[in-house]
């Protein structure tokens, strides 16, 4: 691809990367590229539900051939795929103009070295957040206590800290190179405790085209529930609240989708009437995204009031406590259910539309293209109380954990 022109004026090359999630970077490129520009996608590897998206590198492809259990094959994979990320760090920086970071990746893992010298030569950053990257259970923990609303989501704290990567050094630099350095910051309310600069909604992608809008309309209604973690989505209490439905002889069918790659999940989105995502969840996520834009009424758990969330949204609020009686009345109330999956798929096509958002996030990148910010926060600088304890532990762990990253591989 060449770079195209506009008005005389050589259009800017965009960089994306480094990790994967939800599809965003790859959906980033194809809005990008619909707008004319050109893009430069770059992925350590890619994610395992879109192994059909394409990029200009990945790395982990180039590397294939070097994996395996003779010794100091960590090792080797490890300064190999280093080595190549920084091939690729050279390249970018000669050919794109943006650069946008997805999950607080950098060329340079922990290090972030990156950033200084891509302002130095004049380039503009984008940090798009999209959770642990950021998130510390801490901090998380925190503010949903303070909200009242820590046994909704105490899973997810649950989880994120009996992750070994859960590390508040590496958060906390994270967060703050990316307020040094950026240029624009995307993320959410939800996950944001340790954030202290202004910084905008992050709206996931959808490339419509890719989705077909079907009501199936069913008197008896298929129901699906597709957790990627089972105690981050709150699949317990789906399951239990299925089981009482079936005891009372509501009749439904219900299927639990797992490990399934997301060209067959869109087939089982678009033959399904209700999807029910996240019961502990705190913003409205891709496949809630995916199934209002198929067709389907949807139940998640997300924020309201503190979170800048349209009212329109037609996501059925959920949390353990209520998730029996919402699933119930949209399996018996057809029309309901049906009202909603027109609303979903009109509220993804004005929100969540990859081009416009593309084009939102160009529009913000100008000089003045912010008047006001989504997000002002406060939390870290205000109420939270940083756990020095943790902190000395980390120092001490710190080297174990960089070479179990190393020689995990």
């Amino acid at each position: 691809m060449s770079s195209s022109k506009n008005g005389g004026r050589k259009k800017q090359v965009i960089f994306i990367g480094l990790h994967e999630i939800a599809n965003i970077g790859a959906t980033y490129a194809k809005a990008f590229q619909a707008l004319g520009y050109e893009t430069y996608s770059v992925a350590r590897e890619k994610n395992h539900y879109f192994t059909h998206e394409e990029y200009n590198v990945v790395i982990s492809e180039k590397l294939k051939h070097f994996r395996g259990n003779y010794p100091l094959a960590g090792l080797i994979y490890f300064v190999l795929q280093e080595l190549l990320v920084g091939i690729e760090f050279i390249k970018a920086l000669f050919r794109c103009d943006i650069f946008v970071f997805i999950y607080g990746s950098s060329f340079f893992l922990e290090t972030y070295l990156d950033y200084p010298i891509l302002k130095l030569a004049g380039k503009k950053i984008v940090s798009v957040f999209c959770g642990c990257d950021v998130r510390h259970w801490s901090a998380y923990n925190q503010e949903f206590e303070s909200l009242g609303l820590d046994v909704q989501f105490k899973s997810v704290c649950k989880e994120c800290n009996q992750r070994s990567a859960c590390y508040l050094t590496q958060k906390l630099k994270t967060v703050q190179v990316a307020e040094k350095y950026s240029d624009l910051i995307l993320s959410h309310h939800s996950l944001s405790q340790l954030l202290a600069k202004p910084y905008m909604r992050a709206y996931n992608p959808v490339v419509l085209s890719e989705y077909r809008f079907n009501v199936p309309a069913r008197d008896i209604p298929v129901v699906v529930h597709a957790p990627t973690n089972r105690s981050i989505k709150g699949t317990a209490q789906v399951l239990a609240a299925v089981e009482r439905l079936r005891e009372e002889g509501i009749r439904f069918d219900f299927k639990l989708i797992e490990d399934t790659n997301n060209s067959r999940m869109r087939e089982i989105l678009t033959d399904s009437d209700i999807v029910v995502d996240s019961v502990s969840g705190c913003a409205i996520g891709l496949l809630s995204l995916e199934s209002m834009a198929t067709g389907n009424a949807v139940l998640s758990g997300y924020l309201t009031g503190s979170d800048v969330l349209s009212v329109s949204c037609p996501v059925v609020n959920v949390n353990p406590s209520n998730i029996y009686d919402e699933l119930r009345r949209l399996i018996l109330d057809k029309n309901h259910r049906v009202t909603l999956a027109y609303a979903g798929r009109q509220y993804v096509e004005t929100y969540h539309d990859h081009i416009a958002i593309a084009r939102q996030i160009l529009g913000w990148l100008e000089s003045d293209g912010i008047q006001n910010y989504d997000y002002y926060p406060d939390f870290a600088t205000k109420h939270y109380k940083m756990p020095r304890d943790i902190l000395r532990k980390e120092k001490a762990s710190l080297p174990r954990y960089l070479l179990g990253r190393i020689f995990k591989r």
